[in-house]
């Protein structure tokens, strides 16, 4: 019997990973980024700001209980992270990209959400990126109003927008992704998984 070309990648997977179809996500350009957070631990998110020549591998939040990541319930894997904030102009980081690699070319920088119920998110989100941690992001939309995501009742849907950084990467620098919080507050939480960066427009091939 002939065994599918199919069935032989798998295999072959399944020996690489040594013996074991479940392996780290490897998404986008930058995949340091995890954003399938599967390399990420369990619990409340880590609030803090990412200064320029600072490495991290671990998604952060620009200040205290903003982010949970869960363990199960995923959209490709089984972790995911929820974002949620009663307060304004607050940044869910990614981890740091390698030294430089993030330049004043455009990117996409696209996630999947969705929403407990009906009702979407305010007029308050913005997809963002940086060379060189925190400081200075560019966003998209780069002023008010800002976009309201909507509510999806369960489902996961594809969110991406374009983003151009004004600096450069280089020495010192590492650069990240964002999704921003502006203003008005939220009103709904989403969760969010497959965080991706890319050069170049929105990608809609099929996989």
């Amino acid at each position: 019997m002939k065994r599918s070309s199919t069935f032989l990648t798998i295999c072959m997977l399944v020996v690489l990973l040594g013996g074991s179809a479940v392996g780290q996500q490897v998404i986008g350009s930058f995949p340091t980024m995890d954003g399938g957070f599967e390399g990420q631990a369990n619990g409340v998110l880590v609030g803090t700001t990412i200064a320029t020549g600072v490495q991290r591998t671990d998604w952060t939040t620009s200040s205290s209980n903003l982010g949970t990541i869960f363990a199960i319930g995923g959209r490709s894997g089984s972790k995911y992270m929820n974002a949620w904030t009663t307060s304004t102009a607050k940044r869910w980081q990614s981890p740091t990209a390698a030294e430089g690699v993030i330049t004043n070319t455009q990117y996409t920088v696209q996630y999947f959400y969705r929403t407990a119920g009906a009702t979407g998110t305010a007029k308050s989100m913005q997809i963002g990126a940086s060379p060189d941690g925190s400081a200075s992001p560019i966003y998209n939309p780069s002023g008010s109003p800002y976009d309201s995501l909507p509510g999806t009742s369960g489902a996961w849907v594809k969110w991406a927008k374009q983003v151009t950084p004004t600096a450069t990467g280089g020495t010192s620098k590492y650069g990240i992704g964002i999704i921003r919080a502006n203003t008005p507050t939220m009103v709904t939480a989403i969760d969010v998984d497959d965080f991706v960066m890319y050069p170049g427009l929105e990608d809609n091939a099929a996989p």
